[in-house]
């Protein structure tokens, strides 16, 4: 029984997910969440309270599963610069997609819904804080490849590092409205990002 329950929670939370991810969390449909999920409203109910509090639980999850499959790929390819130049090429490319690319627009605006959401309620914070610490320590591993390789300063902390690089990318989506220029935006950005990393050598 409790094995059942937990598939019908699961189930419900798969559905969501892809809710959200299809139509953002203004946008997302109990009625279609339920019927992919073959669930009852009071399935719903009992295991995520109400319709808000699945909504931001299938945004943390979102944030979750594509932090996973983001980290894994950005770190293989990350590994294959030699160079402080063909690094610093990378992580631009990676800055500026975190920006442009209209799939990431969601994603950054999950991750901000999250850490509003967690900021009422302390057992969701403190789920949102294990969250991020696990995936930045997880991004960090680029920063750590790169000291290791000589490709990049090895003076800066790794997780701080990747810790400001997440911040700056979310906090463009505060300020979309009045920046609407992106590129213009950018130019300050990516500087300001890789200075810091820079190693000494490279002047």
């Amino acid at each position: 029984m409790a094995t059942e329950r937990a598939g019908t929670a699961r189930a419900i939370l798969d559905a969501a997910v892809d809710e959200v991810q299809r139509s953002g969390a203004e946008g997302t449909r109990i009625e279609v969440v339920l019927e992919q999920a073959f669930a009852s409203k009071s399935s719903l109910y009992h295991h995520f309270g109400d319709r808000d509090a699945l909504v931001a639980e299938a945004e943390r999850e979102l944030y979750r599963r594509m932090g996973q499959a983001e980290n894994r790929a950005l770190i293989a390819e990350a590994a294959t610069t030699e160079t402080w130049s063909a690094f610093a090429d990378f992580m631009s490319r990676e800055i500026r997609r975190g920006i442009l690319d209209a799939d990431q627009e969601p994603i950054r605006i999950a991750r901000i819904r999250s850490m509003v959401a967690a900021d009422a309620d302390a057992d969701q914070g403190d789920a949102l804080t294990d969250l991020q610490r696990t995936m930045l320590t997880a991004m960090s591993q680029i920063v750590i490849d790169a000291q290791r390789r000589g490709v990049a300063n090895r003076d800066v902390d790794p997780f701080v590092y990747t810790a400001f690089i997440h911040g700056s990318v979310l906090s463009y989506s505060l300020v979309a409205g009045v920046v609407d220029d992106a590129e213009a935006w950018l130019e300050v950005a990516i500087p300001a990002t890789l200075s810091p990393f820079r190693p000494a050598a490279t002047g």
